[in-house]
């Protein structure tokens, strides 16, 4: 698959091949799992799915991902894990995320005990994300799907995950208040992810409760390598103020 714009891992503890497939065509609501492609026949929609055994290190890496907010029984359930479903598409935009949401929370109903978003780093328990299915809205996609992180190194607040919307990152310096910072970056994504408007180098917006105007350029993800799973082939945009 190449440059996917969603990927889930989802664990479970099932025996083996057989009985995945048997707990989704029984369990999901409506999917069925045949050779790599997990379908729902009334919506007319398919993602790849791709089966991996039992790995040592997953629940390190939902505590982590999951800024380590996992109690011990949910750290217990999911390093007793046998098999990972990793779910992904190519395809991108928020009507694709919804139903991404859904087929995560079939695969829950399955026998899955939680859900890691691998292209942003993000983990979360079966509880929460039977909770963001029931209330999908932008908002809410935006919040679970894209992420935000700092940089000391290149002095720099990012965000990760954009390209799901067809969308470049963002980014802005570090000499912001975090908060600040944050709601600029968050304030212009969700305006990208919802209006979807036709931006260039130079143009200035205004974001913020305050309305302080940012002038925006474009620049290449220099932040990890072509080929790296969050890396965003559209580019991310630099948010600045004039001094």
């Amino acid at each position: 698959m190449m440059d996917p714009r969603f990927i889930l891992a989802i664990p479970g503890k099932w025996k083996d091949r057989s009985e995945i497939v048997t707990a989704i065509a029984t369990k999901s609501n409506g999917y069925l799992l045949t050779g790599d492609i997990l379908q729902n026949v009334e919506k007319e929609m398919k993602f790849e799915i791709e089966i991996y055994e039992q790995d040592d290190s997953l629940a390190e890496a939902f505590q982590y991902a999951g800024g380590g907010k996992f109690n011990r029984k949910q750290l217990k359930e999911i390093r007793n894990h046998t098999h990972i479903l990793f779910l992904m598409t190519n395809e991108s935009g928020v009507s694709i995320a919804k139903e991404l949401i859904n087929a995560g929370k079939g695969l829950l109903n399955a026998g899955g005990i939680g859900v890691k978003v691998e292209t942003i780093g993000i983990a979360f328990s079966k509880e929460e994300w039977e909770e963001f299915e029931q209330n999908v809205d932008e908002f809410s996609i935006y919040s679970h799907l894209v992420t935000l992180v700092g940089d000391e190194d290149h002095g720099k607040f990012y965000s990760f995950g954009m390209k799901a919307f067809e969308a470049p990152d963002a980014m802005i310096s570090t000499e912001f208040d975090p908060e600040d910072a944050a709601e600029a970056l968050n304030d212009f994504n969700f305006y990208c992810l919802t209006e979807q408007p036709a931006l260039t180098d130079g143009d200035t917006i205004a974001l913020g409760e305050e309305g302080l105007t940012y002038t925006i350029s474009l620049q290449e993800d220099f932040r990890y390598e072509t080929e790296d799973l969050y890396h965003n082939p559209l580019g991310i945009w630099e948010l600045s103020i004039e001094k």
